[in-house]
């Protein structure tokens, strides 16, 4: 049986930034295609490899199995298109991307060691190196490193933080086993998931009035803001995680045509 990853959610975080570190980049090409394949078949490589790489899991002989052959199917279609990006297209930038995926993987690795990849912590770390996508999907199709590059991956990086941290904050509140919170109650809860979109506004909003960031991609950041602060106020035990699954990811459509629109239009011609 082939492994697949079981959360869901990464899906959204890997290929979205990706998507739009493509389109920003001039869109999509042979190259795009086979730096798709290769994202996609690392991504699915990743759980199969963890399990194989945890020494000390206790995993039956027929996981174990089923976690080689998962990983030896996903590794030629990691590997080939890479090398003909690298070698053929010249695009030696990769390596540098390669080489930060490979140490975060034992990063990713030691936090797995010490049960720690769960945590806020753990899962920020995690969403910081799926985001990579969109810069290193902007740099195959540009065939440069640029600022446009750190623009994209920050942008990124603050924006999914925000659902991890929201989420974290759902399920802090599903585990006091309370069906009700007094407001002290919710603000306590919730105090991270505040500080951060409160800090997040902050930043986004000096980023504009410094003419660092247009208004269409501060108007992208609102709705994910609004919607998470609104909720510690609105804080309550039951969570649909599958509805909020959906918001999350509208919202993250959301942001990243706004973000295509404005830097695909403020591009050199």
């Amino acid at each position: 049986m082939i492994i697949f990853p079981k959360e869901h959610g990464s899906w959204a975080i890997l290929l979205i930034p990706f998507l739009m570190g493509a389109k920003i980049g001039g869109g999509f090409d042979i190259k795009i295609v086979l730096f798709l394949v290769s994202v996609l078949s690392i991504f699915l490589a990743y759980q199969p490899a963890l399990m194989l790489a945890k020494l000390r899991l206790k995993i039956s002989s027929e996981n174990v199995k089923d976690a080689l052959k998962s990983f030896l199917v996903f590794l030629p279609f990691a590997v080939l298109p890479s090398l003909v990006l690298i070698f053929y297209f010249k695009l030696y930038g990769l390596l540098l991307f390669g080489l930060i995926g490979l140490i975060a993987f034992f990063l990713q690795l030691y936090l797995a060691k010490l049960n720690l990849d769960k945590t806020q912590g753990g899962q920020l770390f995690a969403m910081s190196v799926l985001v990579m996508t969109a810069p290193s999907a902007y740099y195959v199709g540009i065939g440069r490193f640029d600022l446009i590059m750190l623009q994209l991956y920050f942008l990124n990086l603050i924006f999914f933080g925000s659902g991890i941290v929201y989420v974290r904050m759902k399920i802090s509140a599903l585990a006091t086993k309370k069906e009700k919170f007094t407001l002290s109650e919710k603000l306590f809860i919730g105090r991270y998931n505040i500080a951060y979109h409160v800090a997040i506004l902050i930043l986004i909003s000096a980023l504009f009035a410094f003419n660092s960031v247009g208004l269409l991609t501060f108007l992208g950041f609102l709705p994910v803001i609004i919607h998470s602060i609104m909720g510690t106020f609105m804080l309550e035990r039951k969570v649909k995680f599958k509805k909020l699954g959906w918001i999350e990811t509208v919202y993250s459509i959301l942001f990243a045509i706004m973000v295509i629109i404005e830097f695909s239009r403020n591009l050199p011609k």
